[in-house]
C-alpha cells in the first residue's frame, strides 16, 4: 500500500549498509486502566463537573449532563461553560503544548510519562488551538493510540479534550526481523509506502520509477485485539528519494516494514 492510494512500483536501490538496521528493539504491552466510581466522580469534581456520574457497568460510566465519559483508556471531556476568551490571540505552539500537558497531567487523564506534543491546528481567529500529546516512550507513534488531543483556548481554557491512554506501557526486548528479510520484503513491494500524493504526476494511471534509501529508523504503530491484548510494535522504516516518471524532481519517501513475528501476539 501507499499514502497516494494509486499504484506505484519502485525499482529500490539500498545506499546504506544492512548493519545498520536494527536487530532488536522494545515491544510494550498495554496495561488497560480500569475505573472505579469513586475515581471518575473524583474526575468530574476538579472538572467542575456537578451533574451526577452515571455508572453504565462494564467498566464505563458519564456524567447525566453528558460532558464526560470514562470506560477503560478513553476519557471524552466536553466544556459545557461558554468560552470567554475565544477572541484572545494565541500563545507560541511550545506555551500551548506546555498547557495541554500540565492539563491532563493535573487532571491524571495521563501519567507522568506525557511527552512530546504537536499543535494539530490553531484557528488564530476562533482563538483555539488542537495540541497532541503522545507518551515519552516510545518515540515515533504513527497510530492514533496513545494519544491526548486537547483543544483550548489562549488562556488555557480546555474546550474539549478526547484521551486514548493506558494505565502503563509494559516494556520487552525483542529480537527483530533479519535485515535482509526486511530488505527483501521491500524490494518485493510489501513494505508501506509514505510518499507525498501532490508531488505526484496528475495522470491517471500507474506509476513508476527508482528509489535510493539512505537511511534507517524505527517507528511504533498498535497490534493486537482491544478485547484481549494490545501492543505498540515496531516498524522499520527506510527512508530516501524517488524518481517517478512524469515528476518534477526527486521525491522524499519512507517505507515502512513490519520488523517482528507474529506482530497481532509478539513472540521474543
Amino acid at each position: 500500500g501507499n499514502s497516494a492510494r494509486r499504484p506505484i512500483t519502485l525499482d529500490y536501490r539500498l545506499d546504506l549498509s544492512l548493519q545498520l538496521v536494527p536487530t532488536e528493539a522494545p515491544v510494550y504491552a498495554l496495561q488497560h486502566r480500569a475505573w472505579t466510581l469513586e475515581e471518575v466522580e473524583a474526575v468530574a469534581a476538579a472538572l467542575g463537573i456537578e451533574s451526577e456520574v452515571v455508572d453504565q457497568g462494564g467498566g464505563s460510566f458519564r456524567t447525566a449532563d453528558g460532558s464526560l465519559y470514562i470506560s477503560g483508556d478513553l476519557v471524552r471531556y466536553i466544556n459545557s461553560a461558554p468560552d470567554a476568551s475565544g477572541e484572545a490571540e494565541l500563545p507560541g505552539d511550545d506555551a500551548l503544548i506546555q498547557m495541554a500537558r500540565n492539563w491532563l497531567i493535573e487532571h491524571r487523564l495521563v501519567g507522568a510519562d506525557a511527552g512530546p506534543g504537536s499543535v494539530r491546528l490553531r484557528d488564530e481567529d476562533a482563538g483555539r488551538a488542537i495540541v497532541a500529546i503522545k507518551p515519552v516512550e516510545p518515540e515515533s507513534i504513527l497510530s492514533a493510540a496513545p494519544e491526548a488531543a486537547v483543544t483550548l483556548t489562549a488562556d488555557g481554557t480546555v474546550l474539549q479534550a478526547d484521551v486514548q491512554w493506558p494505565a502503563a506501557l509494559n516494556r520487552s526486548d525483542y529480537g527483530l526481523r533479519s535485515a535482509e528479510d526486511l530488505w527483501n520484503d521491500i524490494r518485493a513491494g510489501r513494505g508501506y509506502l509514505e510518499i507525498d500524493p501532490a508531488a505526484l504526476p496528475a495522470s491517471d494511471g500507474a506509476l513508476t520509477g527508482s528509489a535510493n534509501l539512505t537511511s534507517v529508523s524505527l517507528a511504533y504503530s498498535l497490534a493486537g485485539s482491544p478485547a484481549t491484548q494490545q501492543f505498540l510494535v515496531p516498524l522499520v522504516v527506510f527512508a530516501g528519494q524517488a524518481e517517478i516518471e512524469g515528476a518534477d524532481g526527486p521525491i522524499p519517501i519512507k517505507v515502512y516494514v513490519p520488523a517482528v513475528g507474529a506482530q497481532v501476539a509478539p513472540r521474543g
